[in-house]
């Protein structure tokens, strides 16, 4: 699996803390219009790796007819 960057990471926003952990999870904690509230996102976005999509062929045949 490959982490790839989060919405929270790609598109800052201000009055936002993001923290990003080894294993690809964001973490986004912003203050809402409410005082006492604080918004928490908990994010991973990965896509699988393909390890033999390096041993591609492309192939021409021709047959004898």
């Amino acid at each position: 699996m490959n982490f790839v960057e989060t919405p929270e990471e790609s598109v800052p926003v201000s009055g936002t803390t993001v923290s990003i952990f080894d294993t690809g999870v964001s973490l986004s904690t912003s203050a809402s219009s409410d005082p006492v509230t604080v918004k928490t996102i908990v994010d991973e976005k990965f896509v699988p790796t393909i390890t033999v999509a390096k041993q591609v062929f492309i192939l021409d045949v021709t047959t004898a007819a």
